[in-house]
């Protein structure tokens, strides 16, 4: 618009008589507008937008990696919590209905060890309920070190990433795994050995969040190693079911 003006007054209306009394001076004053405005413009470019470009460029593969390991941990609070009756390539390629994770999960208790071999601090492999709250506390420090780039990060990755912190499973599931027995005068009061399908609607909210944040980083990340590497793994899997 500003560059309109100019050409206008400068070039195309130059030899017109003028229209009003100071019209002239008032082409004047447009014009000198208009190159006050590009100045402005063009400062904005050099001193924000293309440091502000730069600097994403240089945190972007970093920032890649952390997402993909934000992806890796909630992957593993799902198949975990499930005991991998659901497999991963199923979790990863399919969307599984809150249904699905509640008959899944069905029979799956906090203190069954796991199907797949984790080795926990003391050697051992781990009980489904540490497992989980193992990669609960790995996902939050994931967030925490990827949220210290939140200037180059999306609005829309960062509200999606909001929502996998404020699961109610997060706190919900460590505090029934640590119950301990309460001991009232001589009575010992222990809490029902129920399984954890009453989760399921929590995981599937998860499952949900890793779709919106896997959506983002393949389409906004494209470029890293990490989006190239996880796609890779995504076709490795599809052509194992066909």
């Amino acid at each position: 618009m500003a560059i309109s003006i100019i050409i206008l007054v400068e070039f195309v209306f130059s030899d017109i008589p003028e229209l009003f009394n100071g019209g002239e001076r008032f082409g004047e004053i447009l014009v000198n507008i208009s190159l006050s405005y590009i100045a402005a413009y063009f400062f904005y470019i050099v001193t924000f937008l293309i440091p502000k470009r730069i600097e994403r460029k240089h945190i972007e593969e970093h920032a890649a990696h952390l997402i993909n390991m934000v992806l890796f941990y909630i992957l593993f609070i799902m198949q975990d919590a499930a005991n991998m009756k659901i497999p991963q390539m199923d979790l990863k390629l399919r969307d599984i209905s809150e249904d699905e994770f509640t008959e899944a999960m069905k029979d799956v208790f906090m203190d069954n060890e796991l199907k797949h071999f984790k080795t926990g601090k003391d050697g051992h492999n781990q009980k489904v309920g540490a497992a989980v709250i193992n990669s609960i506390e790995k996902l939050k420090n994931t967030i925490d070190e990827l949220f210290r780039y939140s200037p180059h990060i999306e609005p829309e990755l960062i509200a999606s990433i909001n929502a996998a912190t404020r699961n109610v499973m997060n706190e919900s599931w460590k505090n029934s795994y640590l119950m301990t027995p309460a001991h009232i005068g001589g009575i010992t009061l222990v809490a029902k050995r129920i399984d954890v399908s009453c989760y399921a609607k929590h995981i599937h909210e998860y499952q949900q969040q890793y779709r919106s944040i896997e959506k983002i980083f393949l389409k906004n990340y494209a470029s890293t190693e990490a989006v190239k590497k996880y796609s890779e793994n995504i076709r490795n899997l599809k052509k194992l079911t066909f």
